[in-house]
């Protein structure tokens, strides 16, 4: 991290967002100001605002570093969380061929995924772990880069909000981590799976800095505003992803769709002959209206059970509090390991502000969106705008044959097809991803 970073921390362009291209030697500040640009979204802000309600020993953090703005606390501070990430990344594997970073388990997934269809590839994966990074020393450490690091810290500060302006000293110093293990040489690819979080964004940036190809295996569609960033290859679930990553400006040399064929099942034309059974397909941070929903859809004779899908990644601890005052026989926790177990067992499928609706439609279920139940209720995705699901606002009013009605339409099927790509197979996926690693070099 020394000498490389002592450079990078005094590049620093200023008017990057108007660069429709960016040149290796700025990718760190334009990364940055990716970073923060998403940070500034309404959905971002009101994700960290959730997480300080819900985690105390967050809020009293927060409200000591803003209490200490006038002071070196707040830089300092995020200079010590900077070294703790800097420390913290390692590599397993092969330590060669396609170095690949995956830290949320959606992320993971979506590496797993990508790695599973190209079995002869050597493949490193970068770690997080902070015990074996201070076993393995930080003889590499930028001790005389750290007053321009906290200098840096400083600006942030002044002009972000705290988790922003911490997330920006993060980037850098994961990137200075990257950058070290791919002056290697020993990598011929850098695969990502996020570019909202700091160490996807600098993973990017190292690679685009150090000439390697950058592969994105995207785990879900993206969330506008995307970050702005160009990959040499790109692997998406749908044509609507795709599209949106090229109305943000990035760059797409490359892209593969991934199948949604196996899964595909066809939607119900008519209600079953029993009380229904309703999923809740929970967001990482709720919104205010879950209990009022589900007290609403309880209340109804033509609903016999309620399925409660937390979020895997859920932030909100008071869940299992919120159920407990239910009878255990019509609200139940989902229990399937993935969440098309946990479709598969319902009649309909309930959710506010996620991608879990073109899931739940592809696989036969027949998705509401209840944009109250998310706590950003805006249309991210563009789900509502494109007429791909039906909105309710009412557990009282929903009728649910009008809900089948509404998706037995040919304009219907069309508008599914663009956030589904069910006509090439997984074999025909599989034979396209295996193509382009070996353009890319990797075999």
């Amino acid at each position: 991290m020394g000498e490389p970073l002592r450079a990078w921390v005094d590049e620093g362009p200023d008017g990057l967002s108007g660069v429709r291209t960016v040149a290796p030697s700025h990718a760190l500040w334009h990364a940055i100001e990716q970073q923060l640009a998403g940070d500034r979204r309404a959905c971002a802000r009101e994700l960290v605002q959730f997480l300080l309600d819900e985690r105390p020993a967050l809020r009293l953090l927060d409200r000591a570093l803003r209490a200490a703005s006038g002071t070196r606390l707040p830089a300092d501070f995020a200079v010590a969380n900077a070294m703790r990430c800097y420390a913290r990344v390692d590599v397993s594997g092969q330590e060669g061929g396609v170095l690949a970073c995956a830290l949320r388990p959606n992320e993971v997934r979506a590496i797993g995924r990508l790695r599973g269809a190209l079995p002869g590839a050597a493949w490193s994966d970068v770690t997080f772990d902070l015990g074996r990074g201070l076993a393995r020393g930080l003889a590499g450490a930028p001790v005389r880069a750290l007053p321009r690091l906290a200098a840096i810290a400083r600006r942030l500060w002044r002009g972000h909000e705290p988790a922003a302006a911490l997330r920006a000293v993060e980037l850098i110093a994961y990137y200075a981590r990257f950058s070290e293990l791919l002056a290697s040489g020993r990598y011929r690819v850098a695969a990502m799976s996020t570019y909202t979080n700091p160490w996807g964004l600098a993973l990017h940036a190292a690679a685009r800095r150090h000439g390697i190809p950058v592969v994105l295996a995207a785990h879900g569609m993206p969330v506008w505003p995307v970050a702005r960033l160009d990959y040499d290859l790109a692997i998406v679930d749908s044509a609507a992803s795709r599209d949106m990553f090229i109305r943000a400006g990035c760059q797409l040399d490359r892209v593969v769709l991934e199948s949604a064929r196996a899964a595909h099942r066809p939607l119900p034309r008519a209600l079953p002959d029993r009380p229904l059974v309703i999923g809740v397909l929970l967001s990482k941070e709720p919104g205010p209206a879950v209990v009022p929903w589900l007290d609403g859809l309880l209340a109804r004779p033509d609903i016999g059970q309620l399925v409660v899908r937390p979020h895997p990644a859920s932030v909100w601890r008071g869940l299992e509090r919120a159920l407990a005052r239910y009878p255990r026989d019509r609200v139940v926790l989902g229990t399937g390991r993935s969440c098309a177990e946990d479709l598969a067992r319902v009649d309909f499928a309930i959710a506010g502000n996620s991608s879990v609706h073109v899931e739940a439609l592809v696989r036969g279920t027949p998705a509401i969106f209840v944009p109250e139940l998310d706590a950003t209720t805006d249309d991210s995705y563009g789900l509502i705008a494109s007429g791909l699901v039906v909105v309710q606002r009412s557990p009282a009013h929903v009728r649910f044959e009008r809900v089948l009605r509404a998706y037995d339409q040919p304009r219907w099927r069309r508008v599914l097809a663009r956030y589904a790509n069910l006509d090439d197979t997984a074999a025909d996926v599989t034979a396209r991803l295996r193509a382009e690693f070996a353009s890319l070099g990797v075999a």
